[in-house]
């Protein structure tokens, strides 16, 4: 996954085959719990949402982490013919390394530790069109959040609450409310226009595919009959 990769993980957890119905629901509405995609992921995300706090931006990246997705939820509404209404929940954890460039003042640094994902739950709506293609699948997200929040921890936050109040001796800059967005952070995603995912034949089994097609509306009867 190297492009919108954070996406493509959520997208394919949220149309992937599921192993079992998790409760019995109505026709308009499946809710679902699967595991094939809860595995060790690494490098999904590079760069993070800027901090930006009056004068002081804080820019944020890990260059190398690792995610273990432990279990998903997922309810899907139809909402038009072929479009989804999805609501995915993703427990999830991890660890890494994370990076921050901060300016204020005229001034520049780099601070940089390890970073730890508290063990939680991402939750995650969207809505989006599923077609058929010849080698697979088609998924086309319509509407997505901006960002997904995420928790984590590192002593890389007392960092930078020291360089601030360093900094805010002489600028009178006010290092409030700065903790709270460094231990929450926004993973941003990618705009929805134009962006289309592939879901491979080879990648499914003959009941996975026709569980999906399950979901696609029925083909329009032959002209004439």
């Amino acid at each position: 996954m190297n492009r919108s990769s954070l996406t493509s993980l959520l997208l394919a957890i949220a149309l992937a085959p599921v192993s079992a119905p998790v409760t019995a629901a109505p026709a308009a509405a499946r809710e679902m719990h699967f595991s094939k995609l809860s595995r060790t992921y690494t490098d999904l995300v590079s760069e993070l949402a800027p901090i930006q706090q009056g004068p002081l931006t804080v820019r944020l990246s890990s260059p190398n982490h690792v995610l273990v997705v432990k279990d998903t939820r997922l309810k899907l509404t139809p909402a038009a013919a072929g479009v989804h209404a999805a609501h995915l929940e993703i427990d999830l954890s991890g660890k890494g390394w994370l990076v921050g460039d901060v300016e204020a003042a005229g001034m520049a640094t780099r601070l940089q530790d390890e970073l730890y994902v508290m063990p939680q739950t991402v939750a995650l709506a969207a809505k989006v069109r599923l077609r058929r293609v010849p080698s697979g699948y088609e998924v086309e997200p319509l509407e997505l959040p901006t960002q997904v929040e995420v928790l984590i921890q590192s002593k890389l936050t007392n960092d930078l609450l020291r360089w601030c109040e360093g900094i805010s001796i002489f600028s009178g800059f006010d290092c409030g409310g700065l903790e709270q967005s460094l231990t929450r952070i926004a993973v941003p995603m990618p705009a929805t226009a134009g962006e289309k995912y592939h879901l491979p034949d080879a990648e499914l089994t003959p009941e996975e595919r026709a569980l999906l097609d399950s979901f696609l509306p029925a083909p329009a009867p032959a002209a004439g009959r």
